[in-house]
């Protein structure tokens, strides 16, 4: 019978992966952050929380935290703008960053990718833009733990 453990969160590095940009082996990992802080993956894989991530990566490499505003912009449809930006955000969180998507695509693309489709009284950019004080916070939708999205609509 399985025990009925908490789901992981749907965007979290393996210790194999995080190990190919820390250059440091798996083993050692392991020992760093302790068999109880790492999150069992399915296909015998392990996970490293986000916050453990961004503290190594914080303390060890030096990587700066600090906000940042990054846009994936082009009037052509088409180029992958959608897809760079769901690969980057999720790929940021999992090495620790707080990330919010804003989707500003009339299609509402990448709030559909991550089944965060508004709904017809729900705010989005458009109308948060107006009145951003009142209205940001309860307008951005959270897909997991520090990764949140503005969605979009047709």
């Amino acid at each position: 019978m399985r025990k009925n453990r908490p789901k992981p969160p749907r965007y979290i590095i393996s210790t194999a992966e995080f190990s190919q940009c820390t250059r440091q082996t798996v083993k050692g990992l392991s020992s760093f952050f302790g068999k109880q802080e790492l999150i069992p993956l399915p296909g015998g894989k392990v996970g490293i929380p986000s916050q453990l991530a961004r503290m190594y990566l914080s303390l060890k490499e030096g990587v700066d935290y600090s906000f940042r505003v990054l846009a994936h912009i082009n009037l052509k449809g088409g180029v992958g703008k959608t897809t760079s930006t769901i690969s980057f955000a999720t790929r940021a969180v999992q090495y620790g960053f707080k990330t919010c998507i804003l989707d500003m695509d009339s299609q509402g693309s990448a709030s559909l990718a991550f089944d965060m489709v508004p709904e017809d009284d729900d705010p989005i950019f458009c109308d948060v833009w107006q009145n951003p004080g009142e209205m940001l916070m309860g307008s951005l939708k959270m897909i997991q733990k520090n990764l949140y999205i503005l969605p979009s609509s047709l």
